[in-house]
């Protein structure tokens, strides 16, 4: 007879390996069941961030087409003001070939808001009306005096206190063009928002507010510019609580919607010394111009060192 125990041994193998291949095919189907899960919540964490960023896409969608429609209805608003106001133009006179002749703006201009004061010079003005877009005159034309862009040497220095600032290089005449407050246009409500930012951050600003009342006297317009980010070297001109040596004029042009603020040396200005300006200057010379500079809502500290500094910078 056959001893069937000597088959025990291969029976109890194939049985282990049944049960090997088991606990394999198990672990096989965790770890699909696992790779699974994981792309499910790779597919939904995706989902999200598409959903996310659709939301995120709308809200500035929203936020551009809100700012087109302030913008739009200022633009309205300021088209209807200065559709009341009388309209500016200037045609050469027949034959003219010069630039100065070729322009009728001495006789044509409203009485005191010309350029032309003295030799192409600011004489007391707190508003200018240049010639432009609609002028039939060159870029040559003296009654485009703030134009031509910075003529004087000026330069850049660090101070201790300050912080950056503005020197001439050389001689200033008195009522000379010295340079134009260059920025970005902004709304008033989109002004708060940035005086609210600069502060919160606690870091400088160059935000300048400038209120004009049109010459009808039936409307003022407020213009936001804000050379923090985006300006020239005007923007790292200081304030002085006596005025300064420069005078900050509203400047209009004939077909230019929006007024812009340029300035003009006060007095004859030595070479090397600092250009400064009031940030908060009322005018006197006519009652058609208003302007400011808007400091943070917290007071900053004022280092102009005149004797009628109250040690702050004047605010809005």
């Amino acid at each position: 007879m056959l001893d069937h125990r000597l088959q025990l041994p291969a029976v109890s193998a194939s049985r282990q390996q049944q049960q090997q291949c088991q606990q394999q095919r198990y672990c096989c189907q965790q770890q699909q069941q696992q790779q699974q899960q994981q792309q499910q919540q790779q597919q939904q964490q995706q989902q999200q961030q598409q959903q996310q960023q659709q939301q995120q896409q709308q809200q500035q969608q929203q936020q551009q087409q809100q700012q087109q429609q302030q913008q739009q209805q200022q633009h309205s608003h300021l088209t209807k003001m200065l559709a009341h106001e009388r309209p500016f133009h200037c045609t050469p006179a027949q034959g003219a070939t010069e630039p100065r002749a070729a322009c009728c703006c001495f006789t044509e201009c409203i009485k005191g808001l010309h350029a032309l004061k003295d030799h192409g010079r600011a004489a007391g003005l707190v508003r200018l009306l240049e010639c432009g877009p609609a002028c039939s005159c060159n870029a040559s034309c003296p009654a485009r005096p703030t134009q031509t862009g910075v003529t004087h040497q000026l330069a850049l220095f660090w101070d201790g206190r300050k912080g950056w600032c503005v020197k001439a290089l050389q001689p200033i005449s008195q009522g000379s063009f010295v340079a134009e407050y260059a920025g970005e246009y902004v709304t008033g409500v989109e002004a708060e928002r940035r005086l609210t930012i600069y502060d919160t951050e606690e870091r400088g600003h160059a935000l300048l507010v400038v209120r004009v009342q049109l010459p009808s006297g039936s409307s003022c317009l407020k213009v936001c510019i804000d050379a923090t980010r985006r300006g020239n070297v005007a923007r790292f001109i200081n304030h002085s609580c006596d005025g300064g040596n420069l005078e900050p004029v509203i400047v209009t042009s004939r077909g230019s919607l929006l007024p812009r603020v340029a300035l003009f040396a006060a007095r004859d200005i030595t070479q090397g010394e600092e250009l400064s300006f009031c940030y908060a200057v009322s005018g006197t010379a006519t009652s058609s111009a208003t302007s400011e500079v808007a400091a943070a809502a917290s007071r900053r500290h004022c280092f102009c060192g005149a004797a009628n500094c109250p040690g702050f910078l004047p605010s809005a």
